[in-house]
């Protein structure tokens, strides 16, 4: 991980501090995140309160029926 001093060295720590720029009235995108993130994440928007979020499901996940980023291949890149 980037910047683990930081952002910490666990997944909830990081999406916690990403989270961190989310206020109240914002607009939110949401991409793949694993389910850990994604319980952080939804905590800070339920601390925010107003927030309207949309989490997306990427086409690639989906196809591949998978969560976690490193699980996809890209269709162009060789294994």
């Amino acid at each position: 991980m980037d910047h683990q001093e930081f952002l910490g060295d666990t997944l909830a720590s990081v999406a916690w501090h990403k989270a961190g720029v989310i206020r109240a009235g914002d607009d939110v995108l949401i991409g793949d995140v694993r389910d850990e993130a994604r319980k952080v994440i939804t905590q800070v928007l339920d601390d925010c309160g107003g927030v309207r979020a949309q989490w997306m499901r990427c086409a690639l996940t989906a196809e591949a029926g998978k969560t976690a980023p490193e699980q996809r291949k890209h269709p162009h890149i060789p294994s």
